[in-house]
């Protein structure tokens, strides 16, 4: 699977060494929800930990045409932007921009890095209650280690 791991500045981007909590991967597909979901990793891998978070691309654009396909280009700085603001000062994390499907992504940046978890977000668009979407259910059957679903973020609540 190609990947590109993007690093804008060497800011935006920080390692620890060595990492001394969980190692924790999380998935981004650049929604509110994607973005809930990196702070509740960043929190969970804690200051001692590594975060990795992964985006997949969408069919057909590859790691290296991120940047330059129009509107994709701006959609990939916003996800950056919406990371280096959802890590807690002092979490150690890396970003993961992978061509494929983001279950298998996921999966596989788990078994590459050896997490001790995966933080994923729950499909926003699923109207019956409890269900997650395809990509959370395939890692959820396949992952060999903890998987935490944040749910999608709700614009109202009804008053009780």
């Amino acid at each position: 699977m190609d990947s590109l791991t993007l690093d804008r500045a060497p800011e935006s981007c920080r390692t620890a060494s060595p990492v001394t909590g969980l190692t924790v991967v999380a998935g981004h597909d650049g929604s509110t929800t994607g973005t809930a979901v990196v702070a509740h990793a960043a929190q969970r891998a804690g200051a001692d930990g590594y975060l990795i978070v992964v985006h997949a691309l969408p069919l057909g654009v590859a790691p290296e045409d991120a940047d330059r396909q129009a509107g994709y280009a701006d959609m990939v700085s916003s996800l950056l932007d919406s990371v280096d603001g959802s890590v807690a000062d002092g979490a150690s994390y890396e970003m993961r921009v992978v061509a494929g499907p983001a279950s298998k992504a996921l999966l596989e940046a788990a078994q590459r890095y050896d997490a001790d978890e995966m933080i994923l977000g729950a499909a926003a668009n699923r109207r019956a209650r409890g269900a997650i979407g395809r990509v959370a259910d395939a890692v959820l059957r396949q992952s060999n280690v903890p998987v935490t679903i944040v749910p999608p973020r709700r614009t109202g609540r009804l008053a009780a």
